[in-house]
C-alpha cells in the first residue's frame, strides 16, 4: 500500500462524493491527488488499523503518508492540495471545528437522501484512471 502522493478516500456510490472527487480532478493542475473509494483494497488497507469512532460513517479521508483527516479537516487540507487561496482556508479554521463538524456530519448523514446514490461505485474515465487507487 506504498503511496507518495495525498489520497482522498470516498464512498463511491453517493452522487455528492463522485461530484466532489470529478470537481477535484479537473482542478489539481499538478495531478497530486490520488483516489479511492471506502469500498477498494487501498481504503481497507489504509483504514484496517483505526479505530471505529475515528472513521466516522459517511466522512471523507485524506490519508498523507501515516496521518489521517476526517470531516472538515480532511476538507480544508483538500482544498489547500488543489490551490485554493489561503485566506479561505484560514476563515475556514478559524471557525471552530465543533462547528465546521456539526455542518459536514448534518451534510454527511443526509447525503443520499439529498444527492442520491449510484447503483455502481464511481467509475474514472480513461484519462485520469491512474490517479485511482484499486
Amino acid at each position: 500500500m506504498k503511496n507518495q502522493h495525498p489520497t482522498i478516500i470516498f464512498d463511491g456510490v453517493c452522487n455528492l462524493c463522485s461530484t466532489f472527487i470529478g470537481w477535484l480532478v479537473l482542478r489539481d493542475k499538478n495531478r497530486e491527488l490520488r483516489f479511492a473509494t471506502f469500498q477498494s483494497q487501498f481504503a481497507r488497507e489504509a483504514l484496517k488499523n483505526q479505530p471505529s469512532e475515528v472513521l466516522p460513517s459517511g466522512t471523507v479521508i485524506l490519508v498523507e503518508g501515516q496521518l489521517l483527516h476526517t470531516r472538515s479537516d480532511a476538507v480544508l487540507k483538500i482544498l489547500g492540495h488543489i490551490g485554493v487561496p489561503k485566506v479561505i482556508l484560514q476563515l475556514g479554521l478559524a471557525v471552530p471545528r465543533p462547528l465546521r463538524d456539526a455542518l459536514y456530519n448534518f451534510v454527511a448523514k443526509n447525503r443520499y437522501r439529498f444527492f442520491g446514490t449510484r447503483k455502481h461505485c464511481f467509475m474514472p474515465t480513461s484519462e485520469i484512471r491512474e490517479r485511482f487507487l484499486d
